[in-house]
């Protein structure tokens, strides 16, 4: 039995050797690490901001847009010089002076058609006067610089007062009577206010012949 296990013990002794023996070649045989070179740091310069300078800003503006109105109007008074109509080869030109309103039909943002009525005192006082009312239908036009344009159409009803002699002659008459003007309009507030200057020439159809006067219209309302 001895004998025996002294054979099992040098066996299991030859074996174990080689296999520790393998297992220090495994080691031995590991490749050796390479270190590499790390890659370089970014320099960072710092940049000097630039100074504030408010005169390279654009200035802010505001703009409203609102939408046109569909109708406008509007009121003025005016002074007028020319001949005194039936009375013309009698009396010398003297001034006249009226009231005017006018409403009209916007069409698109320039253009409108509307009606319009003035009241005038026309001549020398208390010698040869003109009584006159004299509705009409306009058509006006302002463009977007301000220049405006228009003419209007329509009769002209007239009282006549002679008063040269003792004796008070009086009269009526209706008159065709067509006007074109010329001027400038402007609105000054966001809501549509306009104030506008025109310079209107006017013909009267007398049975008498025509008659021709010029009026300065001062005036303001609401649109174009």
């Amino acid at each position: 039995m001895v004998s025996g296990n002294l054979v099992f013990g040098f066996l299991v002794g030859a074996f174990a050797v080689p296999a520790h023996a393998q297992e220090d070649e495994t080691v031995s045989e590991a490749p050796d690490v390479i270190e590499r070179e790390r890659p370089p740091q970014p320099v960072i310069t710092p940049v000097e901001p630039k100074p504030f300078d408010a005169g390279d800003l654009p200035i802010p503006t505001l703009e409203i847009d609102r939408i046109p109105a569909h109708t406008s109007y509007e009121f003025a008074m005016q002074v007028s010089f020319g001949p005194v109509a039936y009375f013309e080869h009698v009396s010398a030109n003297s001034p006249g002076f009226g009231a005017r309103a006018g409403w009209g039909r916007n069409l698109g943002p320039w253009h409108r058609v509307g009606a319009g009525g003035l009241v005038t005192v026309e001549g020398e006082p208390g010698v040869y006067t003109l009584f006159t009312f004299e509705p009409s239908i306009t058509w006006d036009v302002v463009n977007k610089s301000g220049v405006a344009l228009g003419v209007s159409v329509g009769p002209s009803f007239i009282h006549t007062r002679a008063n040269a002699t003792r004796v008070l002659k009086a009269g009526y008459a209706i008159d065709p009577v067509v006007a074109a003007r010329v001027g400038w309009s402007q609105t000054f507030s966001s809501v549509g206010r306009r104030i506008f200057v025109y310079l209107e020439p006017k013909v009267r159809l007398t049975d008498r012949g025509p008659v021709t006067i010029a009026a300065l219209v001062v005036g303001s309302g609401r649109g174009r």
